[in-house]
């Protein structure tokens, strides 16, 4: 089975690591011009719900519920009280999408898990570390007790690849690696990726590994070449599945 999740990092531009990400992000962030536009990511979530419905996909969208607002390099850009996110989530509610948690370690595993479960008023099934900061006894520690399970936190953010081998100490999580982050289109060409992505799919099917891909809905702002890539990925899915 192939999972497709989006990952909620920004809700607004208006932070300062979105001006750091001029020189970090493969050279490409949004312009000046975007940047004064607090609803910027809102519209681009809308429009990838949208864009997922239209074409039947069943994405499932990992969002933090972060207590304190970090201005940390890995933190998330929000706080489970800010009204865009507010916004965004009943967004998401209202379509009818699957939310999981995207953690981050700077606070309480349970306590991010219970906050998101009441603002979602459902179960959380998922989760992703973000940046992929976790340790592998602690975090399957933590998803067993709070009956997530499903974990998205293997992986490689440049590279599309399986892992070698798979967690040993699991709790009983079924543990998917993600094998192609939209973070990829940016610091390779576009065509190698998406023919590398089509060769692990084959892999992953003849091994029976489930897989996911992850596509930020802020990328969609920053490079809108990215729903190209998108539809081709979905593409190949469909083709192989």
């Amino acid at each position: 089975m192939l999972f497709i999740t989006h990952d909620i990092d920004w809700i607004s531009p208006l932070h300062p690591y979105s001006l750091a990400k001029v020189f970090t992000h493969g050279k490409k962030w949004i312009g000046l011009s975007k940047v004064i536009q607090p609803d910027i990511f809102i519209r681009h979530i809308e429009k990838l719900v949208s864009f997922n419905q239209s074409h039947q996909v069943n994405a499932i969208w990992l969002s933090g519920a972060p207590q304190k607002h970090s201005f940390q390099k890995f933190g998330l850009r929000y706080t489970a009280d800010c009204p865009s996110y507010k916004t965004a989530l009943n967004m998401l509610l209202e379509a009818g999408c699957e939310i999981g948690l995207h953690s981050v370690n700077t606070e309480s595993f349970a306590r991010q898990t219970i906050a998101l479960s009441e603002l979602t008023r459902q179960p959380i099934h998922y989760h992703r570390s973000h940046y992929l900061k976790f340790d592998e006894n602690s975090l399957f520690k933590n998803l067993q007790q709070q009956h997530i399970k499903t974990d998205f936190s293997l992986g490689n953010a440049r590279k599309i690849d399986l892992p070698s081998q798979m967690p040993v100490i699991t709790y009983g999580i079924n543990c998917v690696p993600t094998l192609l982050f939209d973070n990829a289109f940016f610091f390779n060409d576009p065509k190698d990726v998406l023919h590398q992505f089509k060769q692990k799919i084959n892999e992953a099917n003849m091994l029976k590994q489930d897989v996911a891909i992850l596509f930020h809905p802020e990328n969609f702002a920053v490079n809108p070449a990215l729903w190209d890539y998108y539809e081709e990925v979905i593409s190949i899915v469909e083709e192989l599945s």
